[in-house]
């Protein structure tokens, strides 16, 4: 504004309006460098105004995007000397993962700690302080509160870390609610344990079926050959050619006695501790490898689906062993301890590579590790010491019922 006329009230309301300058007429010097100064002002306000119409956008867009993912965006801030934190941002998941307000938890962020079940608060809070003391990413999985018909709810927060100073620690994650997850991952466990057991069944029937009726077949041949070398014992080709069926039908029983054993071994039904020290000696037989066995407990009466586990687990894990192990020694300890059930099978070969247990086509580890798991359990291969491998299963103890115990005993 250039003006002679005005006084400096006006050119003072002037300037309160919205006018970059004052030049009074006759001063035309400042006048160049103040058109200068207007318009330098005029851009960086034009700029000011698109970079908050721009942070406005996208605002707008991660509140939409918060609110549409499926799960609760956070930002969790945790002060190390107090050992709380806040809640600076919470999404509109919220609502649909806990039913609450936001602006509630991040008013009242302890409420998260009453919104995880009971029995798994105190695992989050250590797990929360470890990653704040360490500036570790968030990953924890968990309980939460019952849902609505009563049932176990899972949540799973996966957080990465933002900043990391001497008394602060901040991270920008989400939970998820994984309940569904969880529910299906379960019924996918008893439908795989359902089918080991039907394949088990199937296994025993087709046994049963091999030994009785396959094995009447080969009794009545052992019967008709004896027959007719009795009565061709003065045909020397006739006499050779009955020694070579002999030969032959003798090897037909062992291929079938190995097949009954590989299906459903015989020895189960009197103990696993049997069965298992039955399996190291007939290995040790059949391969050549020394097979120790030894075990804390005489034999103990387990339910069956713990048998059969415990037994496929060891028949599979000596069959990797004559693969691939090289070794010339394995040592098998049972023990039955802490309501435990524990094996552990270490041998003496060229050991593991860091990459063996990772291969796509590992089925024998991944089905023993799935066998574990479906019962509760868990199963653990290593480097064994100071050389080899070694694989160790733990299972929850569960005892075969009483009525099988009773006709065990009979």
């Amino acid at each position: 504004m250039v003006s002679g006329a005005i006084g400096e009230e006006a050119a003072v309301d002037a300037m309160l309006a919205g006018a970059d300058d004052f030049i009074v007429k006759g001063n035309y010097l400042r006048l160049q460098p103040a058109i200068r100064r207007s318009i330098d002002a005029a851009v960086t306000r034009r700029r000011q105004r698109q970079a908050e119409e721009a942070l406005r956008e996208s605002e707008a867009l991660l509140r939409s995007l918060a609110a549409h993912l499926p799960g609760m965006v956070f930002r969790l801030s945790y002060d190390l000397s107090q050992r709380r934190f806040s809640l600076p941002y919470v999404g509109e998941g919220a609502r649909r993962i806990f039913g609450l307000d936001p602006q509630v938890l991040r008013q009242g962020p302890e409420q998260l700690y009453g919104l995880i079940a009971e029995d798994a608060r105190a695992a989050f809070a250590e797990h929360l302080a470890q990653a704040a003391r360490s500036g570790a990413d968030l990953h924890w999985e968990g309980g939460a509160v019952p849902a609505e018909d009563g049932g176990r709810r899972w949540l799973q927060v996966r957080a990465t870390l933002r900043e990391h100073e001497q008394q602060r620690t901040l991270w920008d994650g989400i939970v998820f609610d994984i309940t569904d997850a969880k529910r299906a991952e379960a019924e996918i466990r008893e439908l795989r344990a359902h089918l080991e057991e039907v394949k088990e069944a199937d296994r025993a029937a087709v046994a049963r079926e091999i030994h009785d009726d396959i094995g009447a077949i080969f009794f009545a041949l052992k019967v008709d050959l004896a027959w007719l070398r009795r009565r061709a014992a003065e045909e020397p080709t006739v006499r050779e050619r009955l020694d070579s069926i002999a030969a032959q039908l003798e090897s037909g029983i062992q291929a079938s006695q190995r097949i009954v054993r590989s299906l459903r071994p015989a020895v189960l039904d009197f103990g696993v501790v049997g069965a298992a020290e039955w399996l190291a000696r007939d290995f040790a037989k059949r391969t050549g490898i020394s097979c120790a066995f030894s075990s804390g407990v005489e034999e103990v009466a387990l339910a069956p689906e713990l048998g059969t586990a415990l037994f496929r687990v060891l028949q599979e894990s000596l069959t990797n062993i004559s693969r691939h192990a090289h070794a010339s020694a394995i040592d098998i300890v049972f023990e039955v301890c802490d309501g435990e059930v524990r094996l552990e099978v270490k041998d003496n070969g060229q050991g593991l590579r860091p990459d063996d247990l990772n291969k796509r086509t590992s089925f024998g580890v991944r089905g023993m590790r799935e066998r574990a798991r479906d019962l509760g359990g868990a199963l653990e291969i290593g480097p064994g010491e100071p050389v080899g491998t070694r694989l160790r299963l733990r299972l929850p103890l569960r005892l075969a019922a009483a009525p099988a115990l009773e006709a065990r005993g009979a």
